[in-house]
């Protein structure tokens, strides 16, 4: 689920792989807490065969830190980000899960997507986390989070 400060006027959410899909205007990130929940879970078996889908897709804007081990819960949610405006757009979007320590995020664009991700220092290591992306002009981008917490 999404959690908000404020009234969105325009949330899409599509059901697709059993992922979310969640549309977000990138000037109104700062607002939001993508908080992940047993509903975003993902097993073992449907995680390797979506990076193995993506592998040879990767762009030099996708994010990984961290390490996966052996008894963790992996979540994992799709956002489609767009940028309206003319210019490159930079916020910072922040995350949570409800039961657990974040070890290991992933943000990963998804093929035709250009975002630029960056983590923040002391990422991992608590029940909430967050990263930076910059978004290219008049763009809709859309990002898959992979979140993995003991």
């Amino acid at each position: 689920s999404v959690v908000m400060a404020f009234s969105l006027p325009h949330v899409i959410v599509l059901i697709n792989c059993l992922v979310f899909v969640v549309g977000i205007d990138v000037r109104v990130l700062n607002d939001t807490d993508f908080l992940f929940t047993r509903d975003d879970t993902i097993t073992a078996k449907d995680l390797a065969k979506r990076l193995d889908d993506g592998k040879a897709m990767r762009f030099i804007g996708d994010l990984t830190i961290g390490e996966r081990q052996p008894s963790e819960t992996v979540f994992t949610r799709t956002i489609q980000v767009s940028n309206p405006t003319p210019e490159v757009y930079r916020t910072a979007i922040s995350v949570s899960v409800d039961n657990g320590i974040i070890h290991y995020m992933s943000v990963l664009n998804e093929p035709g997507s250009y975002a630029v991700a960056c983590d923040e220092p002391y990422s991992l290591g608590g029940s909430r986390t967050g990263f930076n992306v910059r978004v290219t002009p008049r763009s809709e981008t859309v990002l898959t989070l992979i979140i993995a917490a003991h």
